[in-house]
């Protein structure tokens, strides 16, 4: 067994999967280096390892930058539903945010669809940071700065780490 995009921790299956702490982190501080304070980030399933890693890089660049009472985290699972509906709630706060990270590809199409029923746009609007990189992401308009995981070269080591395993 070769875990992709998931680990369990305090476990010793072997898994392959991008630096997710990383890319909440650096998500974050792109958003706040462009003047954004109000950063909402909208999670997937919480009890996965992936999402516990980008929403904590998500909460320590804001920690980094004395903004940690600013930081909004909603959300339960990672789909369009998940992001429209949290996007809606959102937007209908008495201080909205001006900046949202939604932490898959999926939840950022729900965000895109929410934005734009309320009328506004992405970036002048509100700005979007997804985390994933699917080839669809690349027709949209505008397009969407993402956080990208080599899909391909993670299922290329993790065969090879496979068949490794089972010649050993």
């Amino acid at each position: 067994v070769i875990l992709v995009d998931r680990f369990f921790e305090n476990s010793q299956l072997p898994h392959v999967t991008t630096n997710n702490y990383t890319g909440g982190l650096e998500a974050t501080k792109a958003l706040i280096r462009n003047g954004h304070t109000k950063i909402a980030c909208i999670q997937g399933t919480k009890s996965s390892a992936p999402n516990k890693k980008r929403v904590a890089g998500y909460l320590d660049a804001l920690r980094a930058y004395d903004l940690q009472e600013e930081a909004i985290v909603v959300g339960n699972e990672f789909s369009l539903q998940n992001g429209y509906l949290e996007t809606k709630l959102l937007l209908n706060r008495h201080e909205r945010p001006t900046a949202i990270i939604a932490l898959s590809n999926t939840i950022a199409l729900g965000v895109i669809k929410a934005v734009r029923e309320a009328g506004l746009k992405i970036p002048e609007d509100i700005s979007l940071v997804a985390y994933d990189n699917n080839i669809y992401m690349d027709y949209l308009i505008p397009p969407i700065t993402r956080i990208s995981q080599p899909v391909e070269e993670m299922a290329k080591l993790a065969t090879k780490l496979l068949f490794d395993s089972i010649e050993s």
